[in-house]
């Protein structure tokens, strides 16, 4: 059935009129800011336990080199082994945020 055939008759053009709303909305009117739905609330907590989860990553990648410094300190301290310290240094890769033993 085409659009023509249809507003042609008189009786599907008032069901058509009869659903069409009265008034239109206006879209310039901001929603109150207190008001959030359940599918942001969920979502806003999803990304605060995600944030929460990186900082909690990053804290142990932090400690993770200040041991190896430590560790590397320590080594360098121990005096005329330089040929171990650096061994050790060619054998520790760092890749990315991680030390890779080879």
């Amino acid at each position: 059935m085409t659009r023509k055939s249809i507003y042609r008759r008189e009786d599907l053009v008032a069901l058509i009129r009869a659903h069409r709303p009265v008034a239109a909305v206006p879209d310039d009117s901001p929603l109150p800011a207190d008001t959030e739905t359940s599918i942001v609330a969920a979502l806003r907590a999803r990304l605060t336990a995600k944030d929460t989860q990186i900082a909690q990553l990053k804290a142990a990648l932090r400690e993770r080199d200040r041991t190896i410094a430590a560790l590397h300190g320590e080594l360098e301290k121990r005096g005329g082994r330089a040929e171990k310290t650096v061994t050790l240094r060619c054998r520790l890769r760092r890749r990315g945020n991680i030390y890779l033993l080879s």
